[in-house]
């Protein structure tokens, strides 16, 4: 069984939830025009990387302060994955057309295409946020990105490298 890679985007900086897949599916939800370059922002919400434990005490209390997906103990330690926030930007580089197609998006997709006969990409994008959008450009590149976890303590997402046992 071979894995499969983003087909058309360059292959780094894409969060672990979106970097087996052929065609990403990125939630896109503003979009910057910066001259020659167009700016996508993204929120992706999924499984984030497993956070293991030896000690079973603190391995029973992180439900309780963290929303969680899956997880156990298997043996001498245990495992949780949580639910996790990627917030982060796609840079579309030398950008030959920016086209907003409608102002009504229904739920979200992001498809990307090559042009025929050229080294373009075509990019359309739908979402309630930013309608639909189609985009011309020769390059699409994932910036690196931030990690977030639910705290359900104070009801709201905090970065994943803040968050502590103790």
């Amino acid at each position: 069984m071979s894995s499969k890679s983003p087909k058309y985007i360059e292959n780094k900086n894409i969060p672990q939830s979106l970097s087996l897949k052929e065609v990403p599916e990125f939630n896109i939800h503003n979009i910057e025009n910066k001259g020659e370059n167009v700016i996508l922002h993204y929120i992706e919400d999924g499984k984030g990387l497993s956070i293991y434990m030896d000690d079973h005490e603190k391995f029973q209390e992180l439900p309780s302060k963290i929303e969680i997906i899956s997880g156990g103990w298997y043996g001498e330690n245990g495992r949780w994955s949580p639910l996790t926030r990627y917030v982060g930007k796609i840079v579309c580089e030398n950008t030959s057309e920016l086209k907003k197609i409608s102002d009504a998006g229904e739920d979200f997709s992001f498809k990307v295409k090559k042009a025929f006969f050229s080294d373009y990409k075509i990019l359309t994008i739908e979402s309630k946020k930013v309608g639909i959008v189609k985009i011309k450009c020769k390059t699409i590149v994932p910036q690196e990105y931030e990690t977030f976890l639910f705290n359900k303590l104070e009801n709201k997402w905090i970065p994943r490298n803040s968050f502590s046992l103790k």
